[in-house]
């Protein structure tokens, strides 16, 4: 007489799925994180890149105008005293 086969959830893949499906299932969603944490980066790596220099240069005249006091007075009518 031969035995009944097992059902399908006592098989030994499924088993083997129930073992590995959520480890492979984390490693996935963590793999896909990745790819959209390092697109977001590439964006504001670019960002930056088209900002600095415009930075850069408002810093350059800051610091200008602190170095040379008197060159902002008199380019600057506001920034005259009252009196």
């Amino acid at each position: 007489m031969r035995m009944p086969s097992p059902a399908w959830c006592q098989m030994m893949w499924f088993s083997a799925l129930e073992a590995f499906g959520p480890i492979i299932a984390a490693f996935l969603i963590v793999q896909t994180c990745t790819v959209i944490l390092r697109a977001q980066q590439r964006e504001l790596e670019a960002l930056v890149d088209d900002r600095t220099p415009a930075l850069v240069r408002a810093n350059d005249e800051r610091n200008s105008l602190i170095d040379n006091p008197a060159h902002a007075s008199s380019a600057s009518p506001s920034a005259r005293p009252n009196g």
